[in-house]
């Protein structure tokens, strides 16, 4: 979960991997497992970094 935390927060999967002292591969696996165990897509993803995905309308 700190590596959830600390990606948007930092705003770069690299450095919250630095964070955590994990490997960003590490850090890469745990994000995509949570996202998989709650079936959403919780970190948008791009060159410029990591963010929170929009809250969901309507659930």
């Amino acid at each position: 979960m700190r590596i959830f935390l600390a990606a948007p927060e930092l705003g770069s999967l690299t450095r919250a991997a630095g964070k955590c002292g994990i490997a960003v591969s590490e850090a890469a696996r745990r994000i995509q497992d949570l996202e998989v165990d709650l079936g959403v897509r919780l970190l948008d993803r791009s060159v410029r970094g990591v963010t929170l995905t929009a809250p969901r309308q309507g659930t």
